[in-house]
């Protein structure tokens, strides 16, 4: 698939509704959405202002759950969807969730995977410079900026020639130490205040996802941009552990952070979900 856009940048995927699961993905996230944010207005939780605010949310949230679920396991559709709709689930009950964390979470992983195909171009090393401080100056948490850091790190490991991402890294890391000191370090402690169901739930799903993470196959989806080159798998193993310490680290954060950062969670499930039911095709 060819676009004006990869012309200036190896991370931005735009949606072609000329495929079944992009048009699919354009037409239930508004839909998910507005579900939400019905049923919150229709159960009283919030007035119609407040609804309409979770609305664009909710819908944005499920996006960036289909777009990682798509970038963790680009070569079974179902498990973008299942993500989706946990994420989505989470929204409708109550949860506080984080567009910034799964953000963070999605652009680490496609640093690493390469899905685009084309090496990191300057406009993508700026860009997530500038996010990484956004992230500490909007007060998320310290170690979505450190998961930039950790993938701009991981890129140059796989592709020596991209010595420049290690300013970026660099400067993610600078913010992430900013978040520590701003927004809180991490806490071992903050781990015990999670109900057990939680950390149960938690450490289940963690421990099948890294099961995932050395059962992975070798990738059949192509490049974006070279559709007769697959992605490599090795780089889809390194975005998948990166995805995982995301969420791991989220527990440190209490509650609060850990139900912030359930869309990526949700995501991680959808996986699981869609290796162990791999002949159901959406």
């Amino acid at each position: 698939m060819t676009h004006k856009v990869y012309s200036y940048s190896s991370l931005a995927r735009p949606l072609d509704p000329k495929f079944r699961t992009n048009l699919a993905v354009i037409v239930l996230a508004p839909l998910g959405g507005i579900a939400v944010a019905l049923y919150a207005y229709t159960t009283n939780i919030m007035g119609i202002g407040d609804a309409v605010i979770l609305a664009v949310e909710a819908m944005f949230i499920a996006f960036l759950a289909w777009a990682l679920g798509r970038e963790l396991d680009p070569d079974i559709n179902q498990s973008a969807f299942v993500a989706m709709a946990l994420a989505l689930a989470a929204i409708a009950l109550g949860y506080n969730t984080s567009i910034l964390n799964i953000a963070a979470v999605l652009f680490a992983v496609r640093i690493v995977n390469r899905t685009v195909g084309n090496p990191l171009k300057l406009i993508d090393l700026i860009m997530m410079g500038l996010f990484a401080i956004g992230l500490a100056v909007l007060g998320a948490p310290w170690w979505t900026c450190f998961l930039i850091a950790a993938a701009l790190t991981i890129d140059t490991v796989f592709d020596r020639t991209q010595g420049n991402n290690l300013m970026a890294a660099g400067v993610a890391f600078i913010a992430g130490l900013y978040a520590m000191a701003m927004n809180g370090a991490p806490h071992p402690e903050n781990v015990v205040l999670i109900e057990r169901g939680w950390l149960v739930a938690a450490t289940v799903a963690g421990g099948l996802f890294l099961l995932m993470i050395f059962t992975t196959p070798e990738p059949q989806s192509c490049c974006d941009v070279r559709l007769e080159e697959k992605l490599q798998k090795r780089r889809i193993q390194a975005g998948m552990a990166l995805a995982l310490a995301g969420a791991i680290a989220s527990l440190f954060g209490g509650p609060a952070m850990l139900f912030a950062t359930l869309p990526v969670w949700a995501a991680l499930a959808g996986v699981i979900e869609g290796r162990a039911m791999p002949k159901r095709k959406i």
